[in-house]
């Protein structure tokens, strides 16, 4: 019995350290009682030995089996989701396995304090040791779950700063080029690619210096993602144009993110009123992504062409009278 109950209070420890990924917790409540019901009866015979009428055995042993069984059946039926199973929260150490440990040292020293005192003397030495390691593990244990939250924290840092501009916020080109792709995979119908370059932004630079000109970025680009319909992405191309992927009627979000850049925006102690020159093209079937933002930054450069705060369509006709001839900003 005594061996019983070891057994599966060591099963029980190896299955709580393996983690809760594929493993049912009901199932594991149930291998967690498995264990006790058999320590427990273990602990009880010593105490019951001068008493054979009040053997345990005959209740403890079927119960023993039957909350085994339990668990296996819970696993199995578990063992059957299809679903992922989620990624937990945070990491926390169990406590049960050092519950078990405390429990088979109890058993150790009841069965020890009835024989001599070498024995109990020896069976103290045990638990202790047995303690010593179980702290120094937890430790370990603790120490190790803080740098895998910190590896996590920094992976996800990293991974937010492959995808996004570092002085924005916004998404970058990548993250841009691949939402672009995604959207012309499935229905391209209402889906437009826009482009919205500053009017007079080296100017700003020049006269207020270029901290300023690096809060009006910011600035600009928390006015353009709050005028953002659901489903939207806007991206920092570079400098000071964004490129922005919109769903429905882009021309109306367009006038409402110009509309709002006029009516000033404070940056660096200074309320600048913004022109901008906006481009735009819409999806059409069979079309590729560098195609699509080829076409809104020739819609945008006709923008620039007949003045400040302007926003163009592409039509076909632009390639022709675009083509090398660049307004500067």
């Amino acid at each position: 019995m005594l061996a019983a109950g070891f057994l599966c209070v060591l099963a029980f420890v190896k299955v709580a350290f393996t983690g809760t990924g594929p493993i049912d917790r009901r199932a594991l409540h149930l291998l967690a009682l498995t264990g006790a019901i058999g320590a427990g009866g273990g602990s009880l015979a010593p105490l019951l030995a001068a008493k054979p009428h009040l053997n345990t055995t005959h209740v403890l042993l079927p119960a023993t089996c039957f909350c085994l069984s339990l668990a296996a059946d819970r696993q199995l039926r578990a063992g059957r989701l299809t679903r992922p199973f989620p990624r937990p929260a945070m990491r926390r150490l169990s406590p049960m396995p050092y519950a078990a440990v405390l429990a088979t040292a109890g058993l150790l020293l009841s069965s020890a304090a009835g024989h001599t005192a070498d024995l109990l003397a020896v069976a103290i030495g045990s638990v202790t040791v047995t303690l010593l390691v179980a702290t120094r593990q937890l430790i370990a244990l603790r120490d190790n779950a803080r740098l895998l939250d910190d590896l996590d924290a920094r992976q996800r840092e990293l991974a937010h700063q492959a995808g996004n501009d570092a002085l924005t916020g916004l998404a970058n080109r990548t993250v841009l080029a691949r939402e672009i792709t995604e959207a012309l995979a499935g229905d391209p119908s209402g889906v437009s690619v826009a482009l919205i370059d500053l009017d007079d932004f080296k100017a700003i630079n020049d006269d207020l210096g270029h901290a300023v000109g690096d809060e009006l970025l910011v600035a600009v680009a928390g006015t353009i993602r709050a005028q953002l319909p659901p489903g939207s992405l806007v991206a920092r191309q570079g400098g000071d144009e964004y490129a922005l992927l919109l769903p429905g009627d882009a021309t109306r979000t367009l006038a409402a993110i110009a509309s709002q850049l006029r009516r000033s925006v404070h940056a660096g102690g200074h309320e600048l009123v913004v022109e901008s020159s906006i481009g735009l093209a819409p999806a059409r079937p069979g079309d590729t992504t560098d195609e699509l933002l080829r076409r809104a930054d020739v819609a945008m450069y006709e923008a620039k062409g007949l003045g400040k705060g302007r926003q163009v369509t592409y039509t076909a006709e632009m390639d022709q009278r675009t083509a090398p001839s660049r307004v500067p900003a």
